[in-house]
């Protein structure tokens, strides 16, 4: 797996800093005391090097001179890049967070098979003792079983809520 990323062109990443820079008529010292009004404080030969491509950003760098500029540092990044080269970063961006995402998801999916195994337990335990539906708590484990207990379920409660959100 190719694992381009914004690190990897730092010359990009300093070209559109000095572009942006002087498209805005900003000398270094003007972007410096920008980045100092925002709250981030910079050296000018760091900043210098950045702009030369000798030295690859900070993230926290990188971050702030984007917000400065009012884009993103995938953005910034990509001017000069061929397009084929920032289709596969953005590519290999979206596998890690789909990866990454995917591991989370299968952790949370494990953890809800026990809850709502344990659910069903304490549901035969109460119906033991002779609860009924009528009681709230027995009704609630009930509509909490309907609303979340298959995976089918909780997508349609997704696509409920989202609905419901994009109306208001």
């Amino acid at each position: 797996m190719n694992n381009t990323s914004w690190v990897d062109h730092s010359e990009s990443f300093g070209d559109t800093v000095r572009q942006m820079r002087e498209a805005r008529g900003w000398t270094r010292a003007d972007l410096l005391r920008e980045l100092d009004k925002i709250g981030y404080c910079m050296h000018a030969t760091v900043l210098a090097r950045i702009e030369k491509g000798d030295r690859i950003a900070r993230v926290a760098e990188a971050l702030a001179i984007a917000q400065l500029f009012g884009t993103t540092v995938e953005e910034m990044n990509s001017v000069g890049m061929s397009d084929k080269t920032w289709a596969i970063i953005q590519l290999n961006r979206t596998n890690a967070l789909f990866a990454d995402t995917g591991t989370r998801l299968s952790e949370i999916i494990e953890h809800w098979l026990e809850e709502r195994q344990t659910l069903r337990r304490r549901i035969e335990a109460v119906e033991g003792f002779g609860v009924t539906e009528e009681d709230d708590d027995l009704s609630t484990a009930y509509q909490l079983l309907s609303e979340f207990g298959t995976l089918d379920a909780i997508q349609k409660h997704v696509v409920i809520k989202r609905k419901r959100e994009s109306a208001s």
